[in-house]
């Protein structure tokens, strides 16, 4: 069973695991077909990131181009979207995302995402490696046997 780490804001996770996320999120089928939910996550995650605690009012205003004088008790577009966005990363980690290593929930009551690193059974933190990394991984592994292949064809042809 896999435990539930500390959660964090996004400006404090590594920008490539995050990203990482946001595109299994984007192949998941949960998403499928749900452009503007994952544009309003992005949003959300960036905002969080540059400002705090995000307000109804600004992504009202920013995100869906309300007026500055946004009422929220005439309009509920955010609560309504954001409650649904809620959801939809819930029944994302219920099911497909259940072996994430990193979790993206909106608190109720609030509008500024976070982020949460599962722990794996043994309670150790289990990271991936990026694909920046695998390659990366890759490509030092294909330079140490080019060089092992050069060595050997330098003594062989210095032999005869």
């Amino acid at each position: 069973m896999k435990s539930i780490g500390q959660s964090t804001r996004p400006s404090a996770i590594d920008p490539i695991m995050l990203q990482e996320q946001l595109h299994r999120l984007e192949r998941s089928r949960s998403f499928f077909r749900f452009d503007a939910q994952l544009r309003l996550l992005r949003f959300l995650l960036e905002s969080a990131s540059e400002e705090g605690q995000l307000r109804e009012t600004d992504i009202a205003v920013r995100f869906y181009g309300r007026p500055e004088d946004y009422d929220s008790r005439k309009d509920s577009i955010v609560r309504v979207s954001i409650n649904r966005l809620r959801q939809r990363l819930t029944d994302y980690y219920d099911a497909e995302g259940k072996q994430d290593l990193l979790h993206i929930a909106i608190p109720k009551g609030s509008y500024t995402p976070i982020l949460i690193a599962i722990e794996s059974q043994s309670g150790k933190r289990n990271y991936m490696l990026t694909t920046w990394q695998f390659w990366m991984l890759v490509a030092v592994v294909l330079l140490a046997i080019a060089e092992g292949i050069w060595i050997y064809i330098v003594k062989t042809v210095s032999r005869a």
